[in-house]
């Protein structure tokens, strides 16, 4: 299992740098695809930590997913609101 959360941990990073990098790219200008990229990797974080038992970041990342569905679906707009958000959810 320490295996397991090692690989999990590299990989969470690497998601969590490349969530971060978009939402400044975002802030800049809107790109649903960037949106899309990000909702992928907030997804790969959930289901791993769910695969672990990590069940309150498999929670934390589902509210993230469901916001940035929301925006992908044009139920929400991309705002500095949002995206303020979405960066607390990286921290």
């Amino acid at each position: 299992m320490e295996e397991e959360v090692r690989i999990f941990l590299l990989e969470a990073y690497e998601n969590l740098d490349r969530v971060e990098q978009a939402l400044i790219e975002l802030e800049k200008k809107v790109d649903i695809e960037l949106v899309h990229d990000v909702f992928r990797s907030v997804h790969t974080i959930k289901g791993n930590s769910g695969f672990l038992g990590f069940s309150t970041l498999e929670q934390l990342c589902h509210g993230g997913e469901t916001l940035l569905d929301h925006l992908r679906n044009g139920r929400v707009t991309l705002t500095a609101d949002t995206i303020t958000v979405l960066l607390e959810l990286v921290d």
